[in-house]
């Protein structure tokens, strides 16, 4: 199966037919190779990616279709951009904590809130596994550089492509969204990243621009760094509305400007030709 011809349903299907088939071979490999707590949480993060990869090594022409993808670079004029949007990204993430605190907040009131999101909890679990060796190597290894590129090659490069030809654009970002939003923890904010993910591939016309965004963001959010502010101190009065101020700005800014960035994503933008 060529990928210039696969349908966007058989990659989807492939995509999961993956995923499914890590499950046993995680929980064979895991104590065989004897790891167990954090180390094994990161080989079953790291196992789907590994496969991916040498998959992508032993078929010729996926290989050379993902590396041509590769090769495209990201235009002069759009590097600021990219870069703009790397930044305005992030605020997906804070939206999606802020409207947690507003569904809490409108349904049990203040001590919903306090009590419903387990601030403490949060912090505390977030930065143990920060610290830890294998939460060092998962963000910087596998979230940063390998998570990115494989999962721009399949859902960008493939899956969104591959269901464009077929559905047109639109329909294939909200299909591409789903299926990615699926692999992932959290549906709501995958979703709307894939998005922009797929808004800024086609306003660039290459790949490099949304693996870019993709790994700025996951680096970002990186606890020691912008995710110990994704969700307010516990020492803060988390039942207070207005203690989630950056976070539900996040959720207005998101809310206003995606549908914008949508609207301009409209025109796409081919890839240069080689040697240009």
């Amino acid at each position: 199966m060529k990928t210039g011809t696969a349908s966007g349903w058989q990659l989807a299907f492939l995509t999961f037919a993956l995923l499914l088939l890590v499950v046993p071979l995680n929980k064979y490999l895991t104590p065989v190779i004897g790891l167990s707590g954090p180390w094994a949480e990161l080989f079953a993060r790291s196992l789907p990616f590994v496969i991916y990869f040498m998959v992508l090594a032993a078929v010729p022409h996926w290989r050379v279709y993902a590396l041509r993808d590769l090769s495209i670079p990201i235009p002069g004029d759009k590097t600021a951009e990219v870069a703009l949007v790397a930044i305005w990204k992030l605020s997906i993430a804070f939206a999606f904590a802020g409207g947690l605190a507003l569904w809490h907040w409108s349904s049990q009131g203040s001590t919903g809130l306090e009590t419903g999101l387990r601030l403490n909890q949060i912090h505390e679990e977030s930065a143990t596994a920060a610290f830890s060796i294998p939460g060092v190597v998962g963000t910087i290894l596998m979230a940063t550089l390998i998570g990115p590129i494989a999962e721009e090659l399949v859902f960008r490069g493939l899956l969104y492509r591959a269901w464009e030809r077929q559905y047109g654009w639109v329909v294939s970002m909200i299909l591409t969204s789903t299926v990615f939003a699926l692999y992932h923890s959290h549906f709501i904010p995958s979703f709307l990243g894939s998005i922009v993910y797929v808004c800024i591939y086609r306003r660039t016309g290459t790949l490099r621009a949304a693996i870019y965004v993709h790994s700025v963001f996951n680096l970002a959010l990186w606890y020691p760094l912008l995710g110990q502010f994704m969700f307010p101190s516990p020492n803060r009065a988390g039942g207070d509305l207005w203690t989630w101020n950056l976070q539900i700005g996040a959720l207005i800014l998101v809310i206003v400007t995606l549908p914008i960035y949508i609207f301009m994503a409209r025109n796409k933008r081919e890839p240069a030709p080689e040697g240009a």
